[in-house]
């Protein structure tokens, strides 16, 4: 099973257009965010459609004793992320799962609503050191949070 690779997202850079119409109060600022948006679709399809053509109990196996763990942070990835399925293996890039296409507050909220079910806290340090790693590393993370 291939893993997704952050480098999906890591390519994507603000065009000229973009520039230019930022440089526009108010609406110049919408117009760039909708050329934005309208760049991150076919990723978000491409990456969907990875998803789907997963098997349900192979991504389980990979999961194994973790999987429960798992199923309870993937419903929180599909409400606030908009991954449906959310069929994540260990070596998925971490900034693919909580990848905040929808707005910049969707990270925010999902990682407020983690805390929260697991009654853990996560410091500035957790996160610099979890964006430039792998999905199976944060569930790794969130179970040293939940054990200490």
């Amino acid at each position: 099973m291939n893993s997704l690779s952050a480098s999906l997202i890591d390519s994507m850079s603000q065009s000229n257009a973009e520039k230019a119409w930022m440089k526009i109060p108010i609406l110049g600022v919408i117009i760039s965010a909708c050329l934005f948006r309208q760049k991150m679709i076919p990723i978000r399809r491409d990456i969907i459609k990875k998803l789907k053509n997963r098997d349900a109990s192979d991504v389980r196996g990979e999961w194994g004793e973790d999987w429960n763990l798992v199923c309870r942070v993937n419903e929180i990835v599909d409400v606030n992320m908009g991954w449906s399925p959310p069929l994540f293996i260990k070596k998925d890039s971490f900034k693919i799962v909580f990848w905040a296409h929808l707005d910049g507050l969707d990270l925010v909220e999902a990682f407020q609503e983690i805390e929260d079910m697991f009654n853990v806290m996560f410091d500035e340090n957790d996160l610099e050191y979890v964006e430039g790693e792998s999905y199976g590393n944060f569930i790794g993370l969130l179970k040293s949070k939940i054990v200490a």
